[in-house]
């Protein structure tokens, strides 16, 4: 996503957790991509990466580097923005955040992603980074479930 001129911020989430990623860029090169792909890859492995269809994802680079990982990667829907709605959600949280902070966007997003990653979701019902722990699983579980039925619309 674009926050001002020149200033683009990739995000990634971790749809179980809700953990976000982030790193500020100055393009949008599929190689820059990668490297953030596999940066997160390092610490929290990827089984599937969900992207949209921007030229930046649907290509070559990161289409190879996924097949060398076994890492399924799927496009969403375009034009249909629920397909990716959590990060749809984070982009809108963290783009408000971002526009009105002060200071290098690197060093703004570093602490909007902490204060997001350790503030509770509804969702899950704890931060991500409670989620993260291997005990919270269950809890998550049930947690999604519930919330979920919050949306069911009955007839």
């Amino acid at each position: 996503m674009e926050i001002k001129r020149g200033d683009l911020v990739l995000l990634g989430i971790d749809y179980f957790t809700r953990m976000i990623f982030g790193k500020s860029l100055t393009t949008k090169d599929s190689s820059k991509i990668c490297d953030f792909i596999k940066e997160v890859h390092l610490n929290f492995p990827i089984d599937t990466l969900l992207t949209d269809n921007g030229r930046e994802f649907h290509n070559e680079k990161p289409k190879a580097w996924c097949n060398e990982k076994g890492i399924k990667q799927i496009f969403s829907v375009p034009y249909y923005h629920q397909s990716n709605g959590r990060i749809e959600r984070a982009n809108r949280t963290i783009r408000e955040a971002l526009k009105h902070s002060k200071g290098p966007t690197k060093v703004v997003l570093a602490n909007i992603i902490k204060n997001y990653n350790n503030s509770e979701h509804r969702g899950i019902g704890m931060t991500p980074n409670e989620g993260l722990k291997k005990e919270n699983h269950e809890h998550i579980i049930e947690r999604q479930e519930k919330y979920r039925k919050e949306f069911i619309i009955k007839k």
